[in-house]
């Protein structure tokens, strides 16, 4: 008779628990040691976290399993399992980070594995959590890193793979989330916020921890660049978590200990390797040692080895040339050392990394390429390195109309394509959608070979479809931003020409970062769109007035005494050519004029402020419709320059004009937009209409808690006007809550020097001294004295 303990209870609920998750009884291939249920398939978890499902199936493997000493062995383990699956649950709400079934792109049949580097990636992840995978450009790092992650798949929960692109924190900020489709249309612009939103998602416990990999490829930052600068606090951020993160470069990283070297792979690999794709004579003595040559004239470069190989199955078909030609064309490559570009491996100094570039080039031009082909690579290197999805690449380039154009083969690309990728120049990247995509090498070489121009047609639809984009910006950004690298890559390129296209098309580039919140980026492109047309249009062209007040509103955003002042110079220079060339009244004049009237107010000298503003709001109330929002916003500025002069006559005079056109916009068409509420609750606060103004805050506040993170600026900007309004009542334990809310947010997402911050502790300290609670007060008046300090 069997003994009857725990166990059996602890079976009976794990059954019960089966049966509601699964919707079925267990069946007895499902309490076999070891079972994996397929959990993302039921209708209870199939949008839950992996994190979730895989605590559900640990569950089930230790209360439906048959052998009994694989059961919790008491009721208290099963229970403190399920707080955890429950703990998990209430974090996922939140958000989790989607999980991406990594693995080797490169084809099986010929792919090498360095199974020695993936034990010693492992041992190094496990003892620093983050490691480096380095070497020269070509020779298999993110194919090692994508193996590692397919080779380990079972010891992580989650693994998500990036391409850097320059910008570290862009990176983190558009990792993808689950939560990242629960928000609507509404898209957060500033990448400060979506930064701290994504940092604060990875460091939930369900997240921060061993079984979360982050892989980030290509990141080729040199040690004390300004690049690597702007990127050490973001690095700083990344090593407090628990993840591991698995980095690979061509730069050496500062840190050894976490550094993976990549060597290139032994003769017999890249023999095998060869023969894998090129199997033509393979057991032949000869070829074998014409082979071995290659190996040694291409310094055993994967990449150039890889290449060789796809380019001469069907040359050497055809008997058009041989290998021993192409072994020819490298040597002669090879001693052409003109370029060198970012492909450097620093332990090497012998100039490898100019010889490999050299050989590419050597291989790009020796393949012949028909124009269509040429055509849709000189489009391709435009493309960032995570790659694009096929058909979306075809319908940029317009590839269906270009001359020459063939039926589509079984995968539904054009077969061209499938060419490009079959002799090894294209790449092929499936993680559910097939992208295509060049290696930066690849992308280097092409750049360098075939000059891509707008002018010369050879990317001007892939423009205008870009261009289609950017006019759809304001509209959605949300759509907009997942093509933010593919902007910066191909205006990175582009840029090299200067002409009216091109300016015409960095400004388009420059407009779309611009309403993205990406304020340094857009500037880089603002300033060269800027020097180009100085270059090309006549002296006082009105799109040099344009690029000119784009330039000034830039370093507007990006704050601080020396934003507004340059952003008053260029603005100034703006407004001197449309006072020339354009209508007396022309609306363009009065944007200039508002925008400088703007910086000077921020400057601090509101009287200069008022000679600008007025004449802005002057012509705008000539040529525009009554109820015009331009016209509310010169009428809310001149009141806000009025009231920095103490004259608040005219503050509540203006500001109430604005207050009236701002209500016909929300009876128009603007009942879910906070900004108008706020605006009227701003003006009634300084009209000393306290409670009314509580009521517009009120109603702001309900829509912005709708549409934003609950630590956005936009809501503790609320929390703190609210307050500030309850302070003027005198109901100082109403205000004080509402403080330390707008404290906790600001203190997360602004520096601690912002005087916001500071006033605030202030009113903190005051608030606390009123309700007699010394201690509080005392804490906080040192906040505010710290700042003061600085």
């Amino acid at each position: 008779m069997q003994e009857v303990d725990e166990r059996a209870d602890i079976y009976a609920i794990g059954h019960i628990l089966f049966e509601k998750v699964m919707e079925r009884n267990a069946k007895i291939s499902d309490i076999i040691l070891g079972k994996k249920f397929n959990l993302e398939k039921t209708k209870l978890l199939k949008n839950s976290s992996p994190q979730l499902r895989e605590k559900i199936q640990e569950i089930f493997q230790h209360t439906v399993v048959r052998m009994k000493s694989e059961r919790y062995s008491n009721t208290d383990e099963l229970i403190k399992t399920l707080d955890q699956a429950l703990k998990i649950a209430t974090e996922e709400k939140d958000g989790y980070l989607i999980d991406n079934n990594i693995t080797v792109t490169t084809s099986s049949n010929y792919y090498i594995s360095r199974k020695d580097k993936l034990s010693e990636i492992r041992q190094h992840l496990e003892n620093y959590h983050i490691a480096y995978l380095y070497g020269i450009g070509g020779i298999g790092k993110s194919e090692t890193a994508r193996e590692y992650a397919e080779e380990y798949r079972d010891s992580y929960t989650t693994i998500q793979l990036s391409v850097y692109s320059g910008d570290l924190k862009a990176l983190i900020a558009g990792l993808k989330f689950s939560s990242d489709d629960k928000t609507g249309d509404y898209f957060e612009k500033d990448i400060n916020i979506r930064y701290e939103t994504k940092l604060s998602l990875l460091s939930k416990a369900m997240i921060n921890n061993e079984k979360t990999l982050l892989i980030i490829d290509n990141y080729n930052v040199e040690p004390d660049s300004d690049e690597y600068k702007k990127n050490v606090e973001v690095m700083k951020d990344l090593k407090k978590l628990h993840i591991h993160i698995l980095f690979t470069t061509r730069t050496s990283p500062n840190d050894d200990k976490t550094k993976i070297d990549i060597e290139e792979l032994s003769k017999e690999e890249l023999r095998h390797m060869f023969f894998a794709i090129n199997p033509k004579d393979k057991d032949k003595e000869e070829r074998i040692a014409q082979v071995d040559e290659l190996i040694e004239t291409a310094y055993s470069h994967t990449l150039t080895v890889d290449l060789v190989a796809h380019q001469t199955v069907k040359i050497e078909e055809y008997n058009k040339r041989t290998l021993s030609e192409y072994i020819t064309v490298l040597k002669k490559s090879g001693m052409n050392s003109g370029i060198n570009v970012a492909v450097d491996n620093n332990k090497d100094g012998n100039g490898k990394s100019t010889i490999v570039f050299e050989h590419i080039k050597a291989l790009f031009n020796l393949s012949s390429l028909t124009d269509k082909e040429r055509y849709i690579m000189v489009n391709a290197c435009l493309l960032p390195l995570s790659g694009m999805p096929v058909a979306e690449f075809e319908t940029f380039i317009d590839l269906e109309n270009h001359p020459d154009s063939e039926s589509s083969d079984g995968w539904g690309e054009d077969s061209t394509i499938t060419n490009l990728v079959k002799s090894g120049w294209m790449k092929r990247i499936d993680n559910g959608v097939s992208r295509i995509a060049l290696h930066p090498l690849v992308a280097e070489v092409v750049a360098n070979e075939l000059q891509p121009k707008i002018t010369e047609n050879k990317c001007q639809k892939f423009c205008d479809s870009m261009q289609e984009l950017a006019d759809n910006c304001e509209n959605d950004l949300k759509a907009v931003e997942p093509y933010k690298d593919l902007f910066i890559k191909s205006a990175n390129l582009l840029m090299k020409s200067e002409d009216e296209k091109t300016a015409n098309y960095l400004s388009s580039v420059s407009y779309v970062l611009f309403n993205l919140a990406y304020y340094v980026d857009a500037l880089i492109y603002m300033l060269k769109t800027l020097v180009i047309r100085e270059e090309t249009l006549p002296e006082n062209h009105p799109d040099i007035a344009s690029s000119l007040n784009n330039v000034g509103c830039a370093y507007g955003k990006l704050g601080g005494d020396k934003g507004y002042e340059i952003e008053c110079k260029y603005c100034l220079k703006a407004l001197a050519i449309r006072e020339k060339v354009l209508p007396e009244n022309h609306p363009d004049i009065a944007t200039s004029l508002n925008n400088i009237g703007y910086a000077y107010c921020e400057l601090g000298d509101p009287k200069e402020a008022l000679k600008y503003l007025l004449k802005a709001l002057t012509i705008r109330e000539k040529v525009l419709p009554k109820n015009h929002p331009d016209i509310a916003e010169s009428l809310n500025n001149v009141g806000s320059a009025y009231g920095k002069l103490g004259k608040h006559d005219k503050v509540f005079e203006y500001k109430k004009r604005a207050l009236v056109i701002w209500n016909n916009e929300l009876l128009k068409n603007h009942t879910e937009c906070a900004a108008p509420f706020h605006h009227i609750g701003v003006i009634y606060g300084e009209l000393k209409c306290y409670r009314k103004q509580l009521e517009y805050f009120n109603k702001a506040l309900t829509i912005q808690e709708k549409k934003l993170s609950k630590n956005h600026p936009e809501i503790a900007l609320l929390y703190n006007n609210i307050s500030a309004t309850y302070m003027c009542l005198r109901n100082y334990d109403k205000a004080l809550p509402y403080m330390l809310k707008a404290a906790s947010i600001f203190e997360q997402t602004v520096p601690k020097n912002n005087a916001q911050l500071a006033r605030l502790y202030s009113r903190i300290s005051k608030a606390y001294a009123n309700l007699e609670d010394e201690e509080n007060s005392e804490k906080y008046l040192k906040l505010y004295q710290q700042y003061n300090d600085q």
